[in-house]
Formats: C-alpha cells, structure tokens, sequence
C-alpha cells in the first residue's frame, strides 16, 4: 500500500494569497516574517517548507498578481476598438480599479521593491513586469498604427513610455490618497496629450 504523505496543515493558495494583499500593503521590505507569518495564519517553519524564503514568497505573490489582478485591469486595452480607446479605458479603468475598497491602494508591480537585493529573483521579476506592461501598450499602439490611427514617424517606443510612466504615477497618487477625481482627471490631461503625441 503507497504510505500517504503528510497533511499540510494550511491552505497554501488562500495563504498565498494573504501574502500578496501584506505585500501589496507594505513592500516587500517593510514586511517582516513574524507579520506574513500572521497574516498567512502559519508558523514560520511552515513558511520556509511551504515558499522557501521571503524573497521567493515574494515572487509567488507577484505571479500571483499578474494571473488574478493584471487582466482586471489591463484587458480593456486589448478589446476597446481602437488604440486610443484602448489606451484610454486603461487609465480610466486603472483610476477605479487602483482605489477599489476591497484591496491595498495602488499596483504592487509599481509600489513594490526590493532595494536590498536588487539583483535579486524579486527584483528581476519586477524589471520583467514593467518591461511587459511597457511591451503590452507598445504592441497596442502598434496596431493603432497599422490601422491608420497613428502618424507613421511617431515615436510608438516612447509613447508606450509615456503612457506607462502616466499608469505608475496614478498608482502613487492611489497609494499616497489622492481621491479618485484626481485620478480621473490625471488620465483625460494624458489622453489630451494623445494628438500631440501621435500627430
């Protein structure tokens, strides 16, 4: 008869899941263990068994983010009818989604940092993430392009800049309390920006 294997004693997706929101609250540096042992409802024994170590917890969660939260946000870039539109239901969509009551104010991705090992797996998974989100509008603006929305010599790698940069400065206005009219109000002056931009 097979000898069955040890019962884990917790629930590693929903303890998961109460790291990413602890993560997503602090930073990555000012969360201790003692806290994301707390919050997760386990022993640290069981953290190291379970995740491995802090920074590699960490990872977790931000993979865990881009599967759950990302697509909330950012899939209304891809199905709007234009880039424009595209690029505009993004912030606003961003400006609801970044305050909503039920989770950490703000994008972890943008908010997070581990300045301490900054050659570390956490900190290369962040680079990685801004690099897609910056890829993702690119590859929009792109289309926007071929399809005759936008003047052939605009700079598309720099206006994907441009509108990420806009995305992570909203994030901190969420994060610092910046009510959601400001927010708003933020991605119309970015959109007003477009034909300047685009020509």
């Amino acid at each position: 008869m097979a000898q069955r294997g040890r019962p884990r004693e917790f629930d590693r997706e929903d303890a998961l899941k109460r790291a990413m929101l602890l993560f997503w609250s602090q930073g990555y540096c000012t969360t201790s263990i003692s806290e994301l042992c707390s919050m997760m409802k386990i022993g640290s024994p069981s953290l190291y068994a379970a995740f491995g170590s802090k920074e590699e917890l960490f990872c977790e969660t931000l993979n865990l983010y881009r599967q759950v939260i990302i697509p909330e946000i950012w899939n209304v870039l891809e199905e709007s009818t234009t880039a424009r539109d595209g690029v505009s239901a993004l912030l606003l969509n961003s400006a609801d989604l970044l305050l909503k009551p039920s989770r950490p104010k703000g994008c972890m991705l943008t908010l997070c940092s581990v300045p301490e090992n900054p050659d570390g797996a956490g900190s290369r998974l962040l680079r990685v993430n801004a690099r897609l989100s910056r890829q993702r509008i690119l590859h929009r603006l792109k289309q926007g392009a071929a399809n005759g929305e936008i003047a052939d010599d605009t700079d598309l790698a720099k206006m994907a800049q441009f509108y990420q940069t806009v995305l992570q400065g909203m994030s901190i206005q969420a994060r610092d309390g910046e009510p959601r009219k400001r927010l708003i109000e933020t991605a119309h002056v970015a959109m007003a920006a477009w034909n300047v931009i685009a020509r």
